[in-house]
């Protein structure tokens, strides 16, 4: 199928930061022509108003923590947030719950602009989560355990899956945990299967206040590579230049979590270090902790504010990292509206006015996107979204979402009264010194 997108002001994000009102062309999925007016026979042509840039890529999420929401209250500890919280969230998970979270996920994802979701780990959760993707028409890219030997069989039957359904848009991708503490047979393990596919190497660094050396780890493992995208890469993890170098040199790519950084105390990444070597950058939602709900324009705002006064055209920047950075780091067509690009787009409204320039506009984008600017989303040439409400499948109800919340919720907090009675006042005034000491604050967005 042939359509022409035509009236909107297209904002490429190809790295040449151009505004101009142009027609685009889609052709089975695929950009095929964009500039000036085109005319072509046998097209349907859809006039839109607004301004048409490329859907967001949100290179990091837990799809399954969805509902870990307003209703939840982290720990100001990061270790009991992640050993014991997460990881009780995670044990009353079956099947019915995976598929509720991940539809909400999408669902909140896709009507603020995201076409593109990578999750991240948890791989029993993969069935459910690529029929919720199925269903709304997101795009996703789903990791697979990389630490056991099975994981170069699960991906070759992702892809022999994602050939025959044309509309199942799933990409396959290694996960591999966390850099400083996976196991070195794991890692081994997931970079010979990130290798022998040629799919993502994707794993945490530097997610816990002590996490330092991972980069290293990694480079002695010969583990630095294209492929590679770590996640967070917060506090001392990239403390030295010479690690943040040996990523630029590998071009390995690192995803942002700005809101996730507040939530858990994490100092950020030393920005201005990445973007002086060139290392690629990508945007990342993390989970439903983070109080952001999915809506990737939300952490471009926190990540602008990073941006200022360490990057030329913050704005501009800040929305390049959200879309193309992301389309590269995960090794995928799509993030600029370029010849060739598959056809993952979104319209906001917004009217660039005469004369104004590209950093003004962006700058609009990003501080007023979300689902309240999104007019229509199309991923793959697919109109999945229009007039802010979703086409193909809806969000579960409140009732269906309050139920699968206060079961998990009960199971988590048994968990957490069954931990904190063993703990002594001792322990956690050490464990917030040492925090301290490394940097981390005591966290926010509680």
């Amino acid at each position: 199928m042939r359509v022409i997108l035509r009236g909107a002001t297209v904002m490429a994000l190809d790295g040449r930061r151009t505004l101009k009102k142009s027609d685009v062309l889609i052709d089975d999925g695929v950009i095929a022509a964009a500039g000036g007016t085109l005319e072509t026979q046998d097209t349907q042509i859809f006039d839109v108003e607004g301004v048409l840039m490329p859907g967001l890529v949100d290179a990091h999420a837990h799809l399954e923590q969805s509902l870990l929401d307003r209703h939840f209250v982290p720990d100001l500890d990061p270790h009991v947030y992640h050993h014991v919280q997460v990881a009780a969230w995670r044990e009353g998970l079956d099947g019915d719950a995976i598929e509720v979270m991940a539809r909400v996920a999408l669902g909140l994802g896709l009507t603020s602009g995201t076409t593109t979701f990578a999750q991240a780990g948890f791989s029993s959760a993969g069935p459910n989560l690529t029929e919720a993707a199925r269903q709304l028409g997101a795009r996703l890219v789903l990791g697979v355990d990389g630490t056991a030997q099975h994981a170069g069989a699960a991906i070759a039957v992702l892809e022999e899956r994602a050939k025959t359904e044309s509309r199942l848009l799933v990409a396959p991708a290694v996960w591999a945990g966390d850099a400083e503490r996976t196991a070195r047979r794991g890692l081994r393990l997931a970079d010979d299967a990130s290798l022998h596919t040629r799919v993502p190497l994707m794993m945490h660094l530097g997610m816990l206040p002590q996490d330092r050396g991972g980069v290293r780890r990694l480079d002695r493992l010969d583990a630095l590579h294209s492929r590679l995208v770590l996640a967070h890469a917060g506090g001392a993890a990239l403390a030295a230049k010479r690690d943040v170098e040996r990523l630029a040199k590998a071009e390995a790519s690192v995803v942002l979590t700005p809101a996730f950084d507040i939530l858990s105390g994490a100092p950020p990444p030393p920005i201005e270090l990445l973007l002086e070597a060139g290392v690629n950058l990508a945007l990342g939602a993390e989970s439903g902790a983070t109080r952001c709900g999915f809506n990737l324009f939300r952490e471009a705002r926190l990540l602008r504010r990073l941006l200022v006064g360490r990057a030329d055209r913050p704005a501009s920047r800040a929305l390049e990292i959200a879309t193309r950075g992301g389309g590269k780091a995960l090794g995928l067509p799509v993030g600029s509206i370029e010849v060739g690009q598959r056809a993952d787009l979104l319209l906001v409204d917004v009217t660039a006015e005469e004369g104004e320039g590209h950093e003004e506009v962006a700058r609009r984008i990003v501080d007023h996107g979300g689902a309240d600017l999104v007019k229509s989303v199309w991923v793959d040439g697919r109109n999945v979204v229009h007039n802010g409400r979703l086409l193909d499948g809806a969000v579960p109800t409140e009732s269906a979402q309050d139920h699968v919340r206060a079961r998990l919720s009960h199971h988590v907090e048994s968990r957490a009264r069954s931990t904190f009675s063993k703990r002594h006042a001792l322990v956690d005034w050490l464990g917030r010194r040492q925090r301290e000491r490394a940097g981390w604050h005591a966290g926010r967005q509680r």
